[in-house]
């Protein structure tokens, strides 16, 4: 993996301070760039805006805004930020502000170069280890969004042939989907027929979409030479609501795909076990 450079800033009142740290510290070693120093909180403050830094040394006292209250407002703008505390204080009450405020960690002024530099290592491994954290879960939720329209394929499918066992299976599948489609609903089944429908695979899209204005929870599938979609219904009164939306489905079928196509529908089921019955 490419190691992206880490960006950071040096806020202290004390320009040997800040010289110091970006002159006699081999930065690039760590894979990080100082991206600019400024001389108290306020400035520090608009640093951190134009800069959006990963790593924040901040004096703890300083004329204007204080690094407590600094770190403060750093939090609040980019909550991944790491801060490292540089005081010539080793007052009770600064250690605890800077666990409050989950500062990396606290060195006293002057300060070992051996320790600071162990201090960087370790607070570069921490941000790399959230970023990999981080594309670990966005690649893994593409995954997932990606798996939706299976996912739920694979359910309305399971329910309509009700083979031995598949219970457990959509059990299983719904914990992947984590969709709002409930369990303990009454349901109906609609069954879409219409010639040449290999070659129309954007069908359950414009479904998805005439879907918005009627906000109905189902599950949709191609299923061999049909679509299959079971609805969710409170009770009959909701029944009307489901016919609307197939008239709706064909009228937009014809007008968008040049589509001729029929929509049969079956009886309530009154649990998962009965979709079966009520497409058949």
């Amino acid at each position: 993996m490419v190691m992206i450079m880490l960006k950071a800033i040096i806020v202290d009142d004390e320009q040997i301070t800040r010289k110091g740290l970006m002159n006699f510290i081999n930065w690039h070693a760590f894979g990080v760039e100082i991206v600019g120093e400024a001389e108290d909180g306020v400035e520090g403050l608009e640093l951190v805006k134009s800069t959006k830094p990963d790593i924040a040394l901040c004096d703890v006292r300083m004329p204007r805004m204080d690094g407590i209250r600094l770190a403060q407002y750093i939090k609040e703008l980019l909550p991944s930020c790491k801060i490292i505390f540089l005081s010539g204080y080793s007052e009770v009450e600064y250690l605890k502000s800077a666990i409050r405020v989950n500062a990396v960690d606290y060195l006293e002024k002057p300060m070992n170069i051996a320790e600071f530099q162990k201090l960087i290592t370790k607070t570069v491994e921490i941000c790399h280890e959230e970023r990999k954290n981080a594309e670990d879960k966005k690649e893994m939720i593409f995954k997932i969004e990606r798996s939706i329209p299976y996912l739920k394929s694979k359910i309305a499918t399971s329910l309509i042939e009700s083979k031995e066992g598949f219970m457990d299976s959509i059990l299983e599948d719904f914990k992947l989907l984590q969709t709002d489609f409930p369990l303990d609903s009454q349901y109906v089944c609609c069954v879409i027929t219409l010639e040449g429908l290999d070659e129309k695979k954007d069908l359950l899209d414009m479904v998805d979409k005439i879907n918005l204005k009627s906000s109905l929870l189902y599950l949709a599938a191609k299923h061999k030479q049909e679509y299959i979609i079971v609805v969710s219904i409170q009770g009959k009164d909701e029944v009307t609501r489901v016919i609307e939306f197939c008239q709706d489905i064909i009228t937009r079928a014809n007008d968008l795909l040049g589509m001729s196509l029929v929509i049969g529908m079956g009886d309530i089921a009154k649990d998962l076990y009965e979709v079966k019955r009520a497409y058949e």
